[in-house]
């Protein structure tokens, strides 16, 4: 199994001189270490992280080797941005075919709202059945605009995808997703990719009747907004320092 990590802009919002998963929360954390820390909690044995990079953000490749080499195998591929993530996240999947990936979006911070047996039995349910799982919160539709968003049927198991739904759409569904377990020979993520690529949405096999996981606390470390509502909510409970330099 590999954990995927696909870094992606420089920052600019941020107005950082560096990139945004090298932003310091607290001493020795980085943005990038929350990702990680979810995906060490679940599967804890000894695992291989990828890190999918390009020239700009070669510091955020360099960092995960230098923190985590000692405990994991940790490997990099430096690839031409083509646009939209599902594109990058596919590039580790032909790079590694007969692999199960973790894909751990690098510039956010969840919780596990379960057990870590909890997961692995919901994982294994759903690989049986060549879907992938994935990790979800609930949500309003104005939040669920800006996702990649689920519709769930009355047993709570997914049924609809669409990457940023419109407004009317947004109404119908029900959680966004945080990260994904994709088992080797789901396609999932091809289906992902043609989904935010070419705009439209249909319901899938890849996709249809996959359990949930639940997280909480979900929060888009890009913004200075979104940083805020962070801290405020979160950081202060748990007295991390946030750097704004």
């Amino acid at each position: 199994m590999i954990i995927v990590i696909p870094v992606a802009g420089l920052g600019s919002r941020l107005q950082l001189p560096y990139p945004k998963s090298l932003h310091q929360f607290q001493q020795n954390t980085s943005v990038v270490d929350y990702a990680l820390s979810n995906a060490i909690k679940i599967f804890k044995d000894k695992i291989n992280i990828l890190v999918l990079y390009n020239q700009t953000n070669e510091p955020v490749f360099k960092y995960i080797s230098r923190k985590y080499e000692t405990s994991h195998n940790v490997l990099g591929i430096n690839i031409v941005p083509t646009g939209e993530y599902t594109d990058t996240l596919l590039k580790a999947k032909t790079t590694f075919p007969e692999k199960d990936l973790f894909i751990a979006l690098p510039d956010t911070y969840w919780e596990i709202d379960s057990s870590v047996s909890d997961i692995k039995r919901t994982i294994k349910d759903n690989t049986k059945k060549n879907l992938p799982t994935f990790f979800c919160q609930k949500d309003n539709p104005a939040i669920l605009q800006n996702r990649g968003s689920f519709r769930l049927d009355d047993n709570e198991k997914i049924e609809f995808y669409c990457d940023k739904p419109k407004k009317i759409m947004a109404e119908s569904m029900s959680c966004f997703w945080g990260a994904i377990f994709i088992p080797s020979t789901s396609r999932a993520l091809e289906y992902m990719s043609e989904v935010t690529n070419k705009g439209h949405s249909e319901k899938s096999a890849t996709i249809l009747g996959s359990k949930p996981i639940w997280i909480k606390n979900y929060y888009d470390l890009g913004t200075w907004k979104e940083i805020h509502k962070f801290q405020n909510n979160v950081m202060s409970q748990k007295k991390i320092y946030v750097d704004h330099s």
